[in-house]
């Protein structure tokens, strides 16, 4: 509930700080670069999600997951 709660928060508290006036158009002119970025923070968590499961499986985690971080 207080996960919840703070993600309200701030919902609440930066769609009051929102300019409408300059912001009015933004969503349809760039929802190409909206898309792109959403999936780049979703791929770059799923990667680094990966890395750390693989973790478990390492003889050595603390001299491979540096590299293995560096790959992705």
């Amino acid at each position: 509930m207080i996960k919840i709660g703070a993600i309200l928060t701030f919902l609440v508290v930066g769609g009051m700080l929102v300019n409408k006036q300059t912001g009015r158009h933004l969503p349809h002119q760039e929802f190409a670069g909206i898309v792109t970025g959403g999936a780049i923070v979703f791929f770059t968590y799923i990667g680094f999600d990966s890395v750390s499961t693989a973790a478990e499986e390492c003889k050595t985690p603390q001299r491979d997951l540096p590299f293995a971080s560096l790959r992705r």
